[in-house]
């Protein structure tokens, strides 16, 4: 009889890990041996999200791309600026990957990927965009922060900070009105 030894549950997420890894790492050489031009790690980051449905960070997309590079799996050089305007590409120049042989073709088009056009930065940017949320009034809440109420009235000087008073114990009087006024329409609601 021989012992087998109990893997651990830390020694099977690692082993899990590695194999994640090698599985993109053989994903990301792949969309480099399909690709008809020389690539963006946008473009392979955009590859591998469309057509594989991996979702991976561009950074760890570029460290498995220059370690390809290093072992002669994959070559690279910076894009001109013929083509940067082929491509529809960003302001600044981008370095191109290639795994189709030693000598690099020159980027002529949009379509590096069958079915998948490079998209410019400035239509990611914009997607990134986080939209603001609309506010709404409800029962017994101010639209305006409390500060910029105050900061209001003694820009207009609609009314005047007694000079024996300092902006912060106002800030708490007006606070504290404002309480009680929500206070009272609470007591009508009740009675």
């Amino acid at each position: 009889m021989t012992k087998t030894k109990d893997i651990t549950s830390l020694e099977l997420a690692h082993a899990t890990r590695i194999s994640h890894g090698l599985k993109t790492r053989k994903a990301v050489i792949d969309s480099l041996r399909s690709a008809t031009q020389p690539v963006t790690i946008g473009e392979v980051q955009q590859y591998l999200e469309k057509k594989r449905g991996m979702k991976r960070h561009s950074t760890y997309i570029r460290n498995i791309l220059i370690a390809a590079e290093s072992e002669g799996l994959a070559f690279s050089r910076e894009e001109t600026e013929a083509e940067q305007l082929a491509r529809g590409g960003s302001r600044r120049l981008s370095i191109l990957f290639w795994a189709g042989g030693r000598k690099m073709p020159v980027r002529t088009s949009k379509e590096a990927y069958a079915g998948i056009v490079s998209k410019p930065l400035s239509d990611i940017v914009s997607n990134n965009k986080k939209k603001k949320a609309k506010k709404t009034v409800r029962p017994g809440k101010a639209l305006i922060p409390q500060t910029d109420k105050v900061n209001f009235l003694v820009q207009n000087k609609s009314f005047s900070i007694p000079r024996s008073e300092s902006l912060e114990t106002f800030e708490l009087k007006i606070r504290v009105a404002e309480l009680e006024s929500q206070l009272s329409a609470i007591k009508n609601l009740l009675s």
